[in-house]
C-alpha cells in the first residue's frame, strides 16, 4: 500500500511539472476587444475578433515508410506497467522487509476473541483459526 501511494504521488507531482512546463513554454493570448481566453486558431470565440499576427501551425505529414517504421517499435503505455513482486521474487533477492512481523508457526493454532453486544450485554467468544 506504502509503494502505491509513493507510486501515484510521483506520478501527480511529474503531471503537475509537465503541465507547468507545456504551459510555460506556450503564449497564452487574450482577445484584444473583451480579453477572453477564448481564443481559438486566432480568433475570439466570443465576440468574433481576429488575430492579425496569428500563425497555423505547419503539419507535416508522414509517408507511409515513416509512418510503418514509428509503428514497428512496441509502445509500452505507462499505464502497463506494474510494480508487482511476488513473494518468490522477494525470496530470490534475498531482501527481508525490517518491518515485516512473522506468522505463527506452521500448524499452531491461533485463537480469536468475538465480542458481540446486544441488549443483554456483552458476550466474549473465543474461536479456534
Amino acid at each position: 500500500m506504502d509503494a502505491e501511494i509513493g507510486l501515484k504521488a510521483v506520478e501527480h507531482l511529474l503531471g503537475m511539472f509537465t503541465a507547468a512546463r507545456m504551459r510555460l513554454a506556450t503564449e497564452v493570448s487574450r482577445c484584444e476587444e473583451c480579453e477572453s481566453y477564448s481564443i481559438v486558431g486566432g480568433t475570439c470565440s466570443h465576440c468574433g475578433w481576429t488575430d492579425e499576427s496569428y500563425e497555423p501551425p505547419v503539419y507535416v505529414a508522414l509517408s507511409e515508410e515513416e509512418r510503418e517504421r514509428r509503428l514497428s517499435t512496441p509502445c509500452t503505455p505507462s499505464s502497463d506497467i506494474s510494480t508487482f513482486m511476488t513473494p518468490e521474487d522477494l525470496q530470490r533477492s534475498g531482501r527481508r522487509d525490517a518491518r515485516a512481523v512473522p506468522g505463527p508457526p506452521e500448524g499452531a493454532q491461533q485463537r480469536l476473541t468475538v465480542t458481540n453486544e446486544d441488549q443483554s450485554g456483552t458476550e466474549n467468544q473465543a474461536v479456534d483459526l
